[in-house]
């Protein structure tokens, strides 16, 4: 198992930190992890305004325990993380009083300790530090001043959560596009950094957080249904799963399952499963690598018409006019 202490104020003296630490070459502010601890990258970038984001995307041979200290500047950080650890039964046994960092999006403040565990697996994230100056300019209501003051005088066990969903994937896996190779990557990445902050804050005070609102579900339940929804975007290549199977894994009734589904996620299951995977079939078709029946075939379609059909529903245009307006 290994363990990082975090005292940082910006993402590049942290990548330059564990470059440093382990005797590895860095370049454009990013590292290639050493076999020691899996495979992958991990790149700090400096957006201006006291703004930082880290980017990182790997395969962990062994959990991971983060240790992240006070330090004597007030600021936030929010982190978007996609875990999807090897197995049930981990390599490495989880630290007891440590948070399993899963699958979600959550925002912390600096003036509280935080301490908790990445297992073995994939893991894909996004944290972006916003300084305290910052966070009062961008958030000037009162609401936003409540729920800084919420922040400074709670654990971080206690932090807000939200759950991950089709929007902030989108996002996301547009951050992590291997053909990014752009001299404007970094204004891309900067400009999608800032559109997943502008997502958070709206679902934050729109009320739209499924964890608000399904207020009769324990964290065990939340906890599930995240699973549920992870195998839908996830297994876009297998049999979809009926409402049974998901039930089952939610350990709930079908009844339940398509009802707190819907109050998370504001769809109901099918319909954000479609939703998901139109989104996923654009991107191929638009990468220009792939026909139109190629593209159905990844998204799980054996019919060509089905499947146009289905993309028209959702984008508008049939998926052959997108690859012609190209």
């Amino acid at each position: 198992m290994n363990r990082f202490s975090i005292r940082y104020h910006n993402y590049s003296d942290f990548v330059h930190g564990v470059a440093g630490a382990f005797d590895l070459e860095i370049k454009n502010n990013e590292f290639e992890l050493p076999e020691s601890l899996g495979s992958g990258f991990v790149k700090g970038i400096d957006l201006g305004n006291g703004l930082s984001v880290l980017m990182a995307e790997t395969s962990l041979r062994h959990g991971l325990v983060l240790e992240v200290g006070i330090v004597d500047e007030e600021f936030y950080v929010l982190n978007f993380q996609e875990s999807n650890p090897e197995t049930d039964d981990k390599k490495d046994q989880q630290p007891d009083d440590f948070i399993l960092l899963q699958t979600g999006v959550y925002l912390r403040s600096s003036l509280n300790n935080a301490q908790y565990y990445v297992p073995a697996g994939h893991v894909r994230s996004v944290s972006v530090i916003m300084p305290l100056a910052w966070m009062q300019h961008f958030a000037e209501t009162t609401e936003s001043g409540i729920m800084l003051e919420h922040l400074r005088g709670i654990p971080f066990q206690k932090q807000h959560l939200q759950l991950m969903d089709t929007e902030y994937r989108i996002i996301i896996n547009k951050l992590f596009d291997p053909k990014l190779k752009t001299p404007l990557r970094e204004l891309f990445i900067g400009n999608r950094v800032m559109l997943l902050i502008e997502k958070f804050f709206t679902k934050h005070y729109l009320g739209l957080n499924g964890v608000e609102r399904e207020k009769h579900l324990t964290a065990e339940e939340l906890k599930r249904l995240a699973e549920v929804e992870n195998k839908l975007v996830n297994g876009l290549f297998e049999e979809t799963p009926t409402i049974d199977d998901l039930a089952k894994m939610a350990a709930m009734s079908a009844t339940k399952l398509k009802r707190s589904f819907k109050s998370i996620f504001g769809l109901p299951v099918y319909e954000y499963y479609q939703n998901h995977r139109m989104h996923v079939a654009k991107d191929i078709l638009l990468t220009g690598s792939y026909t139109v029946k190629q593209v159905g075939q990844k998204v799980g379609y054996q019919n060509i018409s089905h499947f146009a059909a289905a993309f028209k529903k959702i984008h508008g245009v049939l998926p052959s006019q997108m690859l012609v307006n190209k």
